[in-house]
């Protein structure tokens, strides 16, 4: 049987694309779907070029480079926000800034591009495999790990969107199980609410055979399990299992009186940014997700800033170190992206639920694939945004020195040490969601002079 043209058939093929991962399965996840602690939001807000290190660090006076301290945002004004985070004010008494945090592992890495490498390893902390002259992940990314957690089985196990086209996966369900975002946002909306939701009549007559038709293939693969041998036998359970979920689905999404954004006449970049926005606030509102991981690709120039000419990606990124004019244009691109952000919070702290509104039930994280547009390593920007529900002290700026003994590739030449492994704060953060874990798979890596690098644990003040 082709499951996939089968579910294609049935008109499920948009759903079809995540089936490995779109359903939580986990004993776990069937446990806890319904505490109170499963009920939180995990947002992954993706961009990429990272941003200028001085653009974007905030100092006070008496605080050094070379020593760890934490500074109340509550106490900065709006004028001593840096350029990058000043959109993020008025929301400064539930962000959480943390500096110090560098892509150690990816540094250690041999072979293969470095935007590859740091973007097989950001999410996922884990080692890399080249293949093809690509670098894939052997790990499951630290948002599938807290998915494992508070997905609802009868829901979206999580959504992965992009908003700008020319994504690239940075999500893993499994080793080298990629989960791509899906760039067309007329697909995520019909993945997520159903085609009968957003009117077409067609798909609502056709529902009910739809879930008959699933719950036969379901009893099918059921049969099929009992004449085949054991290896063979959990591939078809597995596949089962996705189609039970599926099945599901269609009937608690149909019930779900979700509000579903409209489309767009014209599309562009800004508009289809609005439509993503409005669609995850929906999805957290009605519970069809709970983890959501939102990829940005390229600002378009008009963005970034009216009039700017040139090319960002060739003729201003890779400039970043070497041109006062292109180290602006990277400082603004950032500073769009806070923008946006600041718009995303905004729509989901104007959403109430039970409790308060959907920004107090949910955790963001703002990540890029690097550094900076110079593809560096060091200085990786970490923002975290949400309620007090994670366990994370909230409202303040945490500064590690940079005292890990490896040494960090910049294009003027090698910095002789970085900050703390990025793994670290995917402890951290998945820790905040209840996932028990010590360690990412990269537990430790050979740094300066033979040095044995350290990546286990959270970091250290953030809880």
């Amino acid at each position: 049987m082709n499951r996939r043209r089968f579910l294609a058939t049935l008109g499920a093929g948009a759903s079809g694309l995540a089936l490995s991962s779109g359903f939580a399965g986990t004993s776990a996840a069937n446990s806890a779907a319904d505490s109170p602690a499963a009920r939180r939001r995990l947002l992954v807000f993706f961009t990429r070029y990272g941003a200028p290190y001085d653009a974007w660090k905030m100092r006070a006076p008496g605080l050094a480079d070379a020593a760890p301290w934490q500074l109340d945002l509550g106490t900065v004004a709006e004028a001593s926000f840096s350029e990058v985070l000043r959109p993020l004010y008025g929301f400064r008494d539930r962000t959480m800034v943390v500096d110090g945090v560098a892509l150690v592992a990816a540094e250690a890495e041999l072979g293969g591009r470095r935007p590859d490498v740091a973007r097989s390893q950001v999410l996922t902390g884990g080692p890399t495999r080249l293949q093809a002259g690509r670098a894939y992940s052997l790990s499951e990314s630290f948002d599938q790990r807290i998915a494992n957690v508070i997905a609802r089985p009868d829901h979206w196990r999580s959504i992965e969107l992009a908003v700008g086209g020319e994504a690239f996966p940075v999500n893993y369900r499994a080793s080298g199980q990629l989960l791509w975002p899906e760039p067309d946002i007329a697909r995520v909306r019909d993945r997520l609410f159903g085609r009968a939701h957003t009117g077409d009549a067609t798909a609502s007559a056709l529902a009910p055979s739809r879930k008959e038709a699933l719950g036969r293939l379901a009893e099918r693969y059921a049969a099929l399990a009992q004449r085949v041998g054991v290896m063979d036998r959990q591939k078809v359970e597995a596949h089962r299992a996705a189609i039970v979920g599926l099945q599901s689905r269609l009937a608690t999404v149909a019930g779900a009186g979700c509000a579903v954004p409209e489309l767009p006449t014209t599309p562009s970049y800004a508009s289809d940014y609005e439509v993503a926005v409005s669609m995850i606030a929906s999805a957290f509102s009605c519970d069809l997700t709970r983890v959501v991981t939102l990829h940005l690709g390229p600002l378009p120039n008009a963005l970034v800033e009216p009039g700017l000419t040139g090319d960002i990606a060739t003729d201003h990124a890779p400039h970043l170190y070497d041109s006062a004019a292109s180290h602006q244009v990277m400082a603004r691109y950032a500073t769009a992206h806070a923008e946006q952000l600041a718009r995303l919070l905004r729509a989901l702290d104007g959403t109430p639920t039970d409790t308060g509104t959907l920004l107090d039930e949910t955790t963001c994280v703002w990540v890029s694939d690097m550094a900076d547009s110079a593809c560096t390593f060091e200085h990786w920007p970490v923002v975290v945004v949400g309620g007090p529900g994670a366990g994370l002290e909230l409202g303040k700026y945490v500064h590690y020195p940079s005292d890990t003994p490896m040494e960090a590739w910049t294009p003027k030449g090698k910095l002789p040490s970085m900050g703390l492994p990025h793994q670290k704060l995917l402890v951290t953060l998945c820790r905040a969601f209840g996932v028990k874990v010590d360690a990412m798979d990269a537990t430790e890596v050979i740094g300066r002079d033979c040095a044995l690098i350290n990546c286990r644990g959270p970091l250290p003040g953030l809880g």
